[in-house]
Order: C-alpha cells, then sequence, then structure tokens
C-alpha cells in the first residue's frame, strides 16, 4: 500500500503546493515530499493532520486506496441482470471505477422487447449513447421515432426521453447502451 502516492495525489487534486500543505500540517515541505515519494512513512499523528487538512475521514482515505484508476471485466466476468419476463438481458460493462462518470451496458433484447432509459433528476445533466450491434429497434427519442439498424449508432442529451423497442418478431436485437448519469 503506497500511502504517500495518494497523499500526493490528493494534494495536486486540491492544487496545494507542499509548502502550504507543511505550514498547514506542522511539517516540513521535506518530509511532506518524502513521504509522497515513498521515501519515509507518515507516522499515525502526520497522517491524521495532513487527511484533516485535506478534509479526508482516514476511512474514506483508505477506501480510495482499494480503488483502481482504471477496471478491467473480461467477459468470463461479466454480471448479467435477465428480465426474461419483458425479454431484456443487460450486461454490465466495465463500469465500476469509484466515483465514475459513465455507464456501459451490452443490451441484448428479445423480439418485441422494450427498454426505457432512466431519465436524471437534473435537466441538462449528462448524454447517452447508442449503438446497435445486430438487429434493428426502433427508437423514440423524445417523441422522434428513429429506426436503428446493425451499425447505427444515436447520441443524446440524457434529459430526453428515449424507449428502445426490438419490432422484430423472430429476431434479437443487441446494442451497446453507454451513459452518463445512472441509465437504469
Amino acid at each position: 500500500m503506497n500511502v504517500g502516492f495518494f497523499l500526493k495525489k490528493i494534494r495536486k487534486e486540491h492544487y496545494h503546493t507542499l509548502k502550504d500543505v507543511a505550514a498547514n500540517v506542522g511539517l516540513t515541505s521535506s518530509l511532506v515530499s518524502q513521504i509522497e515519494n515513498g521515501k519515509a512513512s507518515p507516522s499515525l499523528n502526520s497522517l491524521e493532520a495532513l487527511l484533516k487538512y485535506y478534509k479526508i475521514s482516514i476511512s474514506d482515505f483508505f477506501k480510495q486506496m482499494e480503488q483502481k484508476d482504471h477496471i478491467y471485466v473480461s467477459k468470463a466476468n461479466v454480471e448479467t441482470i435477465s428480465y426474461d419476463n419483458a425479454g431484456v438481458h443487460l450486461s454490465l460493462l466495465a463500469s465500476k471505477l469509484h466515483q465514475n462518470v459513465i455507464e456501459s451496458y451490452s443490451v441484448e433484447l428479445m423480439p418485441a422487447a422494450k427498454i426505457d432509459i432512466k431519465i436524471p433528476a437534473l435537466k441538462n445533466e449528462g448524454e447517452r449513447f447508442i449503438f446497435i450491434m445486430t438487429g434493428s429497434a426502433e427508437v423514440l427519442i423524445n417523441n422522434e421515432k428513429l429506426f436503428m439498424s446493425n451499425g447505427d449508432s444515436l447520441n443524446y442529451k440524457s434529459h430526453l426521453h428515449c424507449a428502445i423497442f426490438n419490432v422484430s418478431a423472430v429476431e434479437n436485437c443487441e446494442l451497446l447502451l453507454i451513459g452518463s448519469p445512472s441509465i437504469l
């Protein structure tokens, strides 16, 4: 566990200089630098002082340290939610980053199935992207009907109502659904 790396990351995210931090927590700039670069370990008192200055609790700090800056999900580990009675299968793709901005799903719509995409509480917050991988669908976007098929894509503001229908009686429709904020 590299405590110093995360302390440095937090300091830079808050645009503090080594000198500012040191002066406010009662440490030398040299010691703060050594801690951030892994050349010295902070005492519990020093760590508490630094985190208090950054307004971060110790538990939140260690939770942050457990998070990664990237996430990889192999096909074998994709989580799928099935709504068999509605004919919809949602597979959550690599979207589990700490405080992630986007969610991404692979969606399979059985013949005649439909999915409504959630509208966020705040208007003008985020956008959505739909890409048809196989089959075709009717997309109702803010009362306008679009017929989309394999290879077609749509990007729209998330405050617009959107519903996706598989109009085929025999063929599944598979699509990527990506967006911010939460889609479902």
